[in-house]
């Protein structure tokens, strides 16, 4: 149920090349986990690099955006949507950050089935290069209780 299409004939060095992945999931909400192996030559010598997929399928809500580069010490807001592709309403019951610099708010009603609603993320100064912060909204979803977005600040 995982292949890699359109794989490069070669890659030279220092190239960096994407490898898209064809991925025919059940339709039901499970989480998968699958090893794949990237196999390539250097000259005579066979090279393997291992990959890992590792998703939760089948959730009902979905994030546009799951991390966000900022620039370090600038305060400023980004939004980004989330989109419940559901049959049930979902409500956001809050969002907790683990870095103080780092904010997001939640709306007060449910996102109905079909219908998407957009947030705005808020950094702050204190967001210094090379610092990373995990924000978690939590959900009235039982098979979907959090949705995790990740945030980088990185110098341009």
């Amino acid at each position: 149920c995982v292949q890699a299409v359109d794989l490069p004939e070669e890659v030279q060095a220092g190239q960096a090349v994407q490898i898209r992945i064809r991925f025919d999931a059940p339709e039901k909400t499970l989480h998968y986990r699958q090893d794949l192996v990237v196999i390539g030559m250097r000259g005579d010598q066979r090279i393997e690099e291992w990959l890992t997929i590792d998703a939760q399928l089948g959730l009902p809500l979905s994030v546009d955006t799951e991390t966000f580069i900022v620039a370090p010490g600038a305060s400023r807001a980004t939004a980004f949507t989330i989109t419940n592709e559901g049959s049930e309403p979902a409500k956001l019951i809050y969002a907790l950050s683990d870095h103080p610099g780092v904010r997001l708010s939640v709306p007060p009603d449910a996102i109905g089935p079909g219908r998407a609603v957009q947030l705005s993320l808020a950094t702050d100064k204190t967001l210094a290069d090379g610092q990373q912060a995990t924000v978690r909204i939590k959900t009235t979803l039982a098979n979907q209780p959090e949705l995790v977005v990740h945030v980088q600040a990185q110098s341009p």
